[in-house]
């Protein structure tokens, strides 16, 4: 009997001292319990990254970073070594750890890690139980309007039950927004709206444009690092959206990257969920499925330049991703918005002719 991929992984995998893999790259980690067992996490190594959004098992081997994805351990040395393909990968690992025999699926690798990466999350994400969790000190935000009003207006405070945070030693001076699940509150998103997460922006255009050394780069985080949205410890971003109670009430649903995103569309009239990311995973792919019959994705039609001056736009290559590699059940439709602009940037016009172009273009897309 032939050996699937999975067994094959496993039998790999089982051979590799991972934390000895992540000191030869040079990977600088801390080491976390989880459910799961025992996680690295660190600086994105496949980006430039400057604070901690990459994660990998020790147990499997996944891994993941909240800005470019995951995959498994052989996607990982793949994309580290700047191979051209997975079978190559498979090779390298083998010859690392002292096997030579040969894996004879060669020629259905690609779909045979599709599978095993489903599955795997399927496995791990079996019994997903959401704790409730509790708001830091806060007061009402509409007590705070002239520090939030920057951000929010009254109408959607009081929608959205938001609070401000005040005397907190991790959420002080941010814009609280509850997230719940089933009528429970699981998770909130802490805004900052002292102007840090501003500088703290500026500080990593900075970084990217210097040759610093590593010792360097981290005098500049311990000094100016200030996330824009915080999460409490623990929250399961892959798990969760925001708005998820009201929006399964329809069969049809905007999905978009943040919660100002979902709150402003809401505001145009159309029913959204916020991903929290601007990525999707196998387990969210089934929740959307099982609860809508048409999607649109509204992510960022961003217009960035890399240090290298090469024009970027990581909201339309997310879209693309989440079109070609999940949604491929259901009908989907991209809603491209003006150039630069996320939907929290978009007046009420610019987005209904976002949403009517994107299904002009599906049905003549369709009828080609």
């Amino acid at each position: 009997m032939n050996e699937t991929y999975r067994e094959m992984y496993s039998r790999v995998f089982s051979r590799i001292n991972l934390e000895k893999v992540l000191k030869h790259y040079d990977i600088e980690y801390r080491a976390a319990r989880g459910k799961r067992g025992k996680e690295f996490i660190s600086c994105c190594p496949f980006h430039n990254d400057m604070t901690p959004s990459f994660s990998i098992s020790e147990t499997s081997g996944l891994y993941n970073c909240f800005v470019c994805g995951g995959g498994d351990f052989f996607k990982f040395v793949k994309n580290i070594e700047k191979l051209k393909s997975l079978k190559e990968a498979i090779e390298f690992v083998k010859g690392q750890v002292g096997l030579s025999d040969t894996f004879d699926a060669f020629s259905v690798v690609e779909s045979s890690t599709k599978v095993f990466e489903t599955k795997s999350e399927e496995i791990i994400d079996e019994h997903v139980e959401f704790k409730e969790v509790r708001l830091p000190p806060c007061e009402p935000a509409e007590n705070y309007f002239d520090i939030v009003k920057k951000r929010v207006d009254l109408e959607s405070i009081k929608t959205w039950g938001m609070k401000y945070c005040v005397n907190d030693r991790i959420f002080h001076e941010r814009l609280i927004i509850p997230i719940y699940l089933e009528n429970k509150l699981v998770s909130f998103a802490a805004r900052d709206m002292s102007g840090k997460a501003e500088i703290w922006g500026k500080i990593k255009e900075i970084l990217k444009k210097k040759k610093l050394t590593k010792k360097e780069k981290q005098n500049f985080i311990d000094k100016y690092l200030y996330k824009k949205i915080l999460y409490p410890f623990g929250t399961q971003l892959g798990k969760l959206f925001f708005n998820w109670d009201e929006a399964i009430k329809h069969k049809e649903v905007v999905i978009c990257e943040g919660i100002f995103d979902a709150i402003r569309i809401i505001k145009f009239g159309y029913n959204a969920l916020a991903l929290l990311t601007c990525h999707l995973n196998s387990y969210k792919t089934e929740l959307l499925i099982n609860k809508f019959d048409r999607i649109y994705i509204a992510l960022d039609n961003d217009d960035k330049v890399d240090e290298l001056g090469n024009r970027k736009n990581p909201g339309q290559e997310s879209a693309e991703k989440i079109l070609k590699e999940y949604l491929t059940d259901i009908q989907t439709y991209n809603v491209v918005l003006p150039l630069g602009k996320d939907p929290d940037d978009c007046n009420k016009d610019e987005f209904d002719e976002a949403m009517s172009d994107a299904t002009k273009l599906k049905k003549l897309f369709t009828l080609s």
